[in-house]
């Protein structure tokens, strides 16, 4: 890691550390370690999260991204699945369609080896 990793990380950890009942900083600093690859590290910190608010759209997005870069497939589709269910109902209107296509696509990526998103997108335009 760089000073500026360190430094980034070292930020939100004592974010966590002062507001530990934050969802926000959970999640940030699960981002942080996904930023840095340290996957293991994300999973335990958006698994964290989730046990603030098990329906927060970031923190099982980060986590469903972190278990599919970790290898973990078979753990990372159901929770891309809720995603595509929460995404929808709590996010607004673009970001929320958005934010489920995008756990779709990562489902069909692991499932299928594509994407496969072509129907979705021209039923948009």
């Amino acid at each position: 890691m760089t000073a500026s990793t360190t430094d980034v990380i070292g930020h939100y950890q004592a974010a966590v550390t002062a507001n530990p009942d934050s969802v926000d900083a959970q999640c940030n600093l699960g981002w942080g370690y996904y930023g840095q690859r340290q996957y293991a590290e994300a999973i335990e910190t958006f698994r964290a999260a989730l046990r603030l608010d098990q329906g927060s759209v970031d923190a099982n997005y980060g986590l469903g991204l972190s278990l599919k870069e970790a290898g973990q497939h078979d753990e990372a589709v159901p929770v891309f699945v809720k995603v595509m269910q929460l995404a929808p109902q709590k996010e607004t209107g673009t970001r929320g369609r958005m934010l489920a296509r995008l756990a779709r696509g990562h489902v069909n990526q692991m499932k299928k080896g594509d994407w496969d998103l072509d129907d979705e997108v021209r039923h948009e335009l």
